[in-house]
């Protein structure tokens, strides 16, 4: 006949098969093992003894917990005053969610010190999207165990961290710090050319410099910005200026006039080097005689006495091109200003004008 056993650590009562009184049992409350005897007859040492196999299971009775043997763990039945037992493999799982959270906190404290230091600054990113993963991942894992609120809280707050690091680095980076930002600004190269898009031609900053419409942008290399201010096909060259190479025979032979505006930093006393001559061709690849460079003024000097940033001008004639031709390629050497390799311009056959204004 089944009877009523009391553990001697924490008093808690439990049902137990009469074949096994003697044996040794497990406290579904406590964990410990003690030896099973009638209530009345519990001994005041709790001395583990050699297990036996459990018995086969019974009903248990109403308020009273169930005790069995070595190797299995039953939930008492009933109230008891310590709550659900938990088995191992969740206290297992409790401290590798708190373990991932941790580790997740540490690497968000690292990435916010990182932005403080030029030399690891660039793992800022790196370490804080590491940590809102492992956090992730945590959250994850912890409700697929079924784990409780408590065990989820570190994986949570890792999480939660991680991403406000990552979105702040990403989106308002000056809130970690002048070092950070300054990281975060786009280095340009001096000697890469770079597309500068005309009024009213917005989002070709990231376009090709090779071959750029000259209608639509300039070109700039360095502090060097070159643009194709005019285009027209007349029999001579604008008035005042002087021209430089072939003579041009103004009365009878029609040219092509290209006008370029070249804007150098705070204007530069330098003149063009006249070695390095510009060429024009057409989508064919049909080269057009080079005739003249026409000589421009001088920047105009500023109340102060600096240059102004207006810059100046140059014109160059070359042999006209057919009626019939859609575009022209100008291809400037940059060696002209001081930079190095070219300006390449597109001129399509709407900003080529017929005559000289």
């Amino acid at each position: 006949m089944p009877f009523i056993a009391r553990c001697p650590y924490c008093g808690q009562r439990s049902r137990v098969p009469e074949s096994s009184e003697g044996s040794s049992g497990q406290c579904p409350r406590c964990g410990a093992f003690y030896t099973l005897v009638p209530e009345e007859e519990v001994p005041q040492s709790s001395a583990v003894v050699a297990s036996a196999p459990p018995p086969e299971p019974e009903p248990p009775l109403a308020g009273v917990a169930r005790v069995v043997l070595p190797g299995t763990f039953i939930q008492p039945s009933g109230p008891t005053t310590g709550g659900v037992a938990r088995t191992g493999a969740a206290r297992g799982a409790g401290v590798w969610l708190a373990g991932v959270g941790a580790v997740g906190l540490l690497l968000t404290s690292v990435a916010m010190l990182a932005a403080s230091f030029p030399a690891v600054v660039r793992l800022v990113l790196p370490l804080s999207a590491v940590a809102l993963l492992l956090g992730l991942a945590g959250l994850w894992w912890g409700v697929m165990l079924g784990q409780g609120k408590r065990s989820l809280l570190l994986p949570a707050i890792a999480s939660v961290a991680a991403a406000t690091l990552f979105s702040v680095a990403s989106i308002w980076p000056a809130l970690l710090g002048p070092t950070f930002e300054a990281s975060r600004v786009r280095r340009i190269d001096p000697n890469a050319m770079q597309v500068v898009p005309l009024p009213n031609n917005r989002g070709l900053e990231n376009a090709s410099p090779d071959w750029v419409d000259a209608s639509k942008a300039a070109l700039r290399q360095g502090g060097t910005l070159v643009k194709i201010a005019r285009v027209w096909i007349g029999p001579a060259a604008p008035a005042g200026k002087k021209a430089v190479g072939k003579k041009t025979d103004a009365g009878k032979e029609a040219h092509l006039f290209i006008r370029l505006q070249v804007f150098r930093p705070g204007g530069s006393d330098a003149p063009p080097a006249p070695s390095a001559r510009p060429r024009l061709m057409d989508a064919a690849g049909s080269v057009y005689e080079f005739r003249a460079h026409i000589g421009a003024p001088a920047e105009k000097p500023a109340a102060s006495g600096t240059r102004t940033p207006l810059g100046s001008e140059e014109v160059f004639a070359f042999a006209p091109p057919a009626a019939a031709v859609n575009s022209l390629r100008l291809e400037v050497p940059a060696e002209r200003w001081a930079a190095a390799g070219f300006f390449h311009f597109t001129i399509p056959a709407t900003m080529i004008e017929g005559g000289q204004r």
